[in-house]
Parts: C-alpha cells; sequence; structure tokens
C-alpha cells in the first residue's frame, strides 16, 4: 500500500505561518459574516473583500512584491492544494 508524503519544496508553511494562523483564529467570525469572500492576510491585519482579483489587487498595490496570503472565506478547504505544496502517494 501507498504511503503520503507532503512535501513543501518551497518553505510555503513557514513563510505563511503567521498569516495562516491569523487566518484561522479569525474564521470563525469570518463565517458569521463574510462567507465566500476573500481574505487579504498580511501579519495579524486582515482584509475582506468580495473577489479574489479585488484581494491580490490590494494586496500587491498596498504591500508591493512580497508575500501576502489571499484565502477564500469558506467551511472547509478544498482537499487538494496547489501553489508550492506538493502531495505525492509513494508504493
Amino acid at each position: 500500500m501507498g504511503e503520503i508524503v507532503k512535501e513543501d519544496p518551497h518553505g510555503l508553511e513557514e513563510l505563511f505561518a503567521e498569516e495562516m494562523a491569523t487566518f484561522r483564529d479569525a474564521l470563525p467570525g469570518l463565517l458569521e459574516t463574510d462567507m465566500g469572500r476573500y481574505a487579504l492576510v498580511k501579519g495579524e491585519l486582515i482584509i475582506v473583500m468580495d473577489t479574489e482579483n479585488d484581494a491580490l489587487g490590494t494586496g500587491y498595490r498596498d504591500y508591493g512584491n512580497v508575500p501576502f496570503l489571499v484565502e477564500r472565506i469558506q467551511e472547509f478547504k478544498p482537499p487538494l492544494e496547489l501553489g508550492g505544496v506538493a502531495i505525492e502517494v509513494t508504493e
């Protein structure tokens, strides 16, 4: 039987650790007020936008070409994440 190996070759989990913690902590309240919208997260600051493009555009305009996180506000995250984190099944 295969083994699931999670790889993060670009260090994205570490890079976005503070933003992910901020988003995770705020998620219960965001689900009540902003379900389906997008959260732009930089450090401990969250800005809620209507579309992913709005959140990305605001992030680049306000912060420049530096790491920031954009997440859809939803109850369950899709099972497969793309964007640098690879999930591989080995035999």
